[in-house]
């Protein structure tokens, strides 16, 4: 069957529209993509992707600009358990609210959260850790659930990082069974082939 040229070239711009429509689509559903597998479908915080993603982030700034950065840990012993979903989020949202606009919270697991803190040292490192206890002072906790505990490491010397370390050193600091309510990490097992 043969066609007029204008018959081509309306069918050509059919099809060209309808291309158009699918790349469409087919962008919305990659974003989609990205935004649900960065984000921790029960709290709507960050997931440990996405958190891993700032700490890249942290880090390649403090290669370029020499600005230190605080990666903390906040566990709450039976929270995944004790606690429903409303409570999980509402301890998501009162952790974002302590932290900087520059900061970043997101989840580690089922009862800890990790934040990632830029321009921060120890000093700085120890006053977020008081700020977060300040705001979660007027939280009340589900029975079950124990207080929270803080682990912490600062890096402030460029070099390799590795973000599998830090996430590593952060939950063995949380997994601890001898707790004092904040431990702070040594940096130097964070770097490039150490994993003490």
């Amino acid at each position: 069957m043969e066609m007029s040229p204008e018959d081509a070239a309306a069918r050509i711009r059919e099809l060209e529209s309808l291309l158009a429509r699918r790349e469409g689509e087919i962008a919305e559903l990659r974003l989609s993509l990205e935004v649900f597998s960065s984000i921790d479908t029960r709290t709507g915080l960050p997931n440990l992707n996405a958190m891993v993603d700032a700490l890249m982030a942290a880090a390649d700034v403090l290669r370029r600009h020499g600005e230190p950065f605080s990666v903390v840990g906040i566990r709450f012993p039976g929270l995944s358990r004790k606690a429903n979903t409303e409570t999980v989020r509402h301890f998501g949202a009162v952790l974002g609210a302590a932290l900087r606009e520059i900061d970043r919270v997101g989840v580690l697991d089922g009862d800890s959260y990790i934040a990632v803190a830029r321009d921060c040292d120890d000093v700085g490192a120890d006053a977020l850790i008081k700020r977060l206890s300040s705001f979660l002072d007027d939280t009340s906790l589900p029975p079950g659930v124990e207080g929270p505990k803080y682990t912490f490491v600062t890096l402030d010397e460029a070099g390799p990082i590795r973000p599998d370390v830090v996430v590593d050193q952060i939950r063995r600091g949380l997994d601890r069974t001898a707790w004092a309510e904040v431990l702070r990490l040594d940096p130097s097992t964070i770097r490039q082939g150490q994993e003490g």
